[in-house]
């Protein structure tokens, strides 16, 4: 996988591929695979609102609104300035 040998964790690279390949799944209706790649990037380093902004659109388009909820608490408890982007997805 690209994604795997890329880019080293942490790095704006690493997080920008995981964002856009994340934005990718959703477009193509692979959101477990959104969400997978956001995991991922929760376990490497702190997302950025972009990822859970992605993450939201995935579980949104899936119906998985528990998930979004729970997404939502970790983006107030991280303190990230959520946009209307985020309130949108």
């Amino acid at each position: 996988r690209l994604l795997d040998q890329d880019f080293s964790a942490g790095s704006p690279f690493h997080l920008a591929s995981h964002n856009g390949a994340m934005t990718a799944c959703v477009e193509a209706e692979e959101w477990q695979v959104a969400l997978e790649l956001f995991r991922t990037l929760e376990e490497e380093q702190l997302p950025d609102l972009w990822s859970y902004s992605a993450a939201l659109t995935a579980c949104k388009r899936a119906l998985q609104w528990q998930q979004s909820e729970d997404l939502m608490s970790r983006i107030i408890n991280q303190q990230l300035e959520v946009d209307l982007v985020t309130y949108s997805a």
